[in-house]
């Protein structure tokens, strides 16, 4: 006969209430990042190292940065995740926050190889996984050696971007370069921003019908992003570019002796381009200076960061010529059917530049139609544009924002006057639009003279 077995009581197993997952322990750290408060770096500490600074001065600076990229990554994501009217579900919205989650973690994987007692973590699997890199190039990148257990290597998080008397750390150089990767992931990851966010808001109608481009709150978060972004690309260009050889009259990106000349008339070369491929020509442009104006301001006084300035003037010979085009070419291509003798009658756009005691000026003028006075106010408006919107870009043509303006569209998207702005005000300077309607426009472009000095420009 068979015995029946009595069967064991089933053990109750208790899962402790407090375990979380790496998903969401890494979203409680970039919360309580975002509650803390940025710290807007001085200008003058960017410059206070010279044009080369020591690996440990370097590494101070990358210490810094970590975690103040971090800080300000933090709240960007809080605010992409908090967004109201149903935005931070949109696709381009999640994919923007995904890269700012990733970057972060990165960031924090840096701050604690870089803290660690003996900073030997540096295996092949945490290199694949902090910077992506295949086995060959992994190889390339110097080890850190073991220090001796015995000293002191915990370097505590920076409080400022530079010090001169920095702590040392036996493995600086490596470190150093290990950063450096860091950083040009970040920026290669990041580049598609300005694409994802503009077709986002281009295609508001659609998915938001009751909230339009021009909604305050739409165009306050976009300028809330693009201002931390120019920021924040500031601080990694320049740190990125202390680790290269010196350049003559530069302290990182920052030139101490800009040549305005030189940067206007590259501005009006590539413009020139540009016009060139979109129309099949384009208006002179013509440079002049104002009387009395002292030329060693326009060619050796101004400390400015030049691929901004371009920027700015490039977008402005843009829509100059654009004006200028659109206003003249019908008339003329009913006379003249050569383009080269079409060009000559083309009005030309003129590049004024004038000093005050406390401003460089720079005035674009152009003879285009002009602006209706009920849509000047706009024109600072993010997605407002009156030209043909153009198809977007894919993102294996980006520039990644180095300026290689041959592939740059002529006009449509709406971002060329806020963002020069944006860039404009960073430097503590202006920009201002005026317009007579049939008659052109004239955009000022205002330079504060000396505005590193004081230490109230901040990055």
């Amino acid at each position: 006969m068979a015995v029946l077995q009595h069967e064991q009581p089933l053990q109750t197993v208790h899962v402790p209430t407090n375990v979380t997952s790496p998903s969401e322990e890494l979203t409680q750290m970039i919360m309580e990042h975002a509650r803390r408060s940025p710290r807007p770096v001085p200008v003058s500490q960017l410059m206070a190292s010279g044009p080369s600074p020591t690996q440990d001065q370097l590494l101070h600076g990358a210490l810094f940065l970590a975690d103040e990229l971090a800080v300000r990554l933090a709240h960007r994501y809080k605010e992409l995740s908090n967004l109201p009217y149903g935005l931070g579900d949109m696709k381009a919205v999640k994919e923007v926050r995904g890269w700012y989650r990733q970057s972060f973690q990165e960031l924090l994987d840096f701050q604690e190889m870089a803290q660690s007692e003996n900073s030997a973590h540096l295996s092949s699997g945490f290199l694949s996984r902090l910077f992506g890199l295949e086995t060959d190039i992994q190889q390339t990148l110097p080890q850190i050696s073991r220090p001796n257990r015995n000293r002191h290597n915990i370097i505590p998080t920076p409080t400022q971007y530079y010090t001169a008397t920095p702590a040392h750390h036996p493995a600086a150089r490596q470190l150093n370069t290990h950063f450096q990767a860091l950083l040009h992931k970040l920026i290669t990851r990041h580049a598609p921003i300005l694409l994802t966010l503009s077709s986002s808001i281009r295609s508001l109608p659609q998915t938001h019908p009751h909230l339009p481009p021009h909604h305050p709150d739409v165009q306050q978060f976009v300028d809330r992003v693009h201002r931390t972004r120019i920021a924040m690309r500031v601080l990694i260009a320049h740190h990125l570019q202390l680790h290269q050889r010196p350049v003559k009259n530069h302290i990182g990106i920052i030139c101490t002796k800009t040549n305005v000349l030189d940067i206007a008339q590259d501005a009006c070369e590539d413009a020139t381009t540009i016009c060139e491929q979109a129309y099949g020509l384009a208006p002179p442009i013509h440079i002049t200076v104002s009387p009395d104006t002292d030329m060693q301001i326009l060619t050796g006084e101004l400390v400015y960061i030049p691929s901004h300035m371009h920027h700015i003037l490039f977008e402005l010979l843009k829509n100059a010529m654009r004006a200028t085009i659109e206003k003249h070419l019908p008339q003329l291509q009913q006379r003249i059917q050569n383009p080269e003798d079409m060009m000559s009658h083309l009005p030309p756009v003129t590049i004024t530049l004038s000093h005050t005691p406390t401003q460089l000026e720079i005035r674009i003028t152009d003879h285009g139609s002009g602006i209706p006075s009920k849509l000047l106010p706009h024109v600072f408006n993010y997605a407002y544009t009156t030209a043909p919107r153009p198809a977007l870009p894919t993102r294996d043509n980006l520039c990644h924002e180095t300026h290689e303006t041959k592939q740059a569209p002529m006009a449509g998207f709406g971002y060329g006057l806020p963002l020069s702005r944006v860039y404009a005000n960073a430097f503590g300077g202006t920009l201002d639009v005026r317009s007579e309607e049939g008659k052109g426009t004239e955009v000022l472009f205002g330079v504060t003279r000396g505005w590193d000095g004081g230490g109230e420009t901040f990055f």
